[in-house]
């Protein structure tokens, strides 16, 4: 039978007030998921990571909007669906370090990496150091991890995103901050949506990726319709809060988004230029 966890107590940093105590995750899923810690157990130098560098590419991984709601709202319990090569998580657990939250990060993703790269082999190759067929994004991402020193914050979950909804909620777990960053089509968006509704805390919010596409934005824009939740947008960043209030932060995402916009203006400009 499952322990139940620690209660949770979530705190707001208000303007002009002192920081207050750490927030501490009720969860050690190292513990709760494998019988021995899974960086224990790896060898970077080894045949499975022969050739293996650290690789922190990503998409809008240092994005402002990660610091933002961290700082505001405190999380201590993070999930992240779609995870590449860590780049994010990496950044969202160093940010939870420097304030003194004592978070622990949950990253969900197969690994594998997603059909448009196998559409050119050569690229699928290179991104994904291929090997006997099979891709070792995972070492990528392991070698990463280890080497921004934020192992003891990030737990790596080789599954499919509806394969770890399962487990979380089997495993009780609860999330403050679910950043969504899995599947960009409709459907795949939208099932990320509605699966881990239910794993979010009391309180907590989902902060989803890449507006831009298509697919994602009409299952972002579908969700708010359809709940009612308060949002705040960013780019190609979105903040969905079901529950809690997010007034203050909302200015907070205007301004990222003008400086956003006044960014890809003078990439435009430069390139035209060019």
């Amino acid at each position: 039978m499952e322990s139940a966890p620690r209660r949770h107590v979530h705190r707001h940093v208000q303007p002009g007030k002192s920081m207050p105590e750490p927030d501490r995750s009720p969860y050690d899923f190292k513990e709760m998921l494998f019988v021995t810690n899974p960086f224990s157990e790896i060898e970077l130098t080894g045949i499975d990571g022969e050739g293996i560098e650290e690789d922190r590419q990503g998409w809008g991984s240092n994005n402002g909007a990660f610091r933002q709601v961290i700082a505001a709202f405190r999380p201590a319990t993070i999930i992240e669906l779609g995870t590449w090569k860590g780049a994010s998580a990496i950044h969202m657990a160093q940010i939870c370090r420097e304030l003194g939250i004592a978070a622990q990060i949950l990253c969900v993703d197969t690994f594998i990496g997603f059909p448009s790269f196998y559409f050119r082999r050569e690229q699928a190759h290179v991104e994904f150091k291929i090997k006997g067929g099979f891709p070792r994004l995972y070492w990528t991402f392991m070698k990463n991890v280890v080497a921004a020193g934020v192992e003891d914050i990030i737990t790596p979950l080789v599954q499919l995103t509806e394969h770890g909804a399962q487990i979380c909620r089997a495993k009780n777990i609860r999330a403050d901050l679910i950043y969504v960053d899995g599947d960009h089509s409709y459907e795949g968006c939208r099932r990320d949506l509605a699966n881990y509704t239910p794993i979010l805390a009391e309180g907590g919010m989902f902060l989803c990726d890449d507006y831009q596409w298509e697919g994602a934005r009409r299952a972002i824009d579908e969700y708010i319709a359809q709940t009612g939740c308060q949002y705040a947008v960013a780019g190609n960043k979105v903040l969905l809060s079901p529950r809690r209030d997010i007034t203050a932060l909302k200015q907070v995402f205007d301004d990222l988004a003008r400086k956003h916009a006044l960014f890809a203006d003078r990439k435009r400009a430069r390139a035209g230029d060019d």
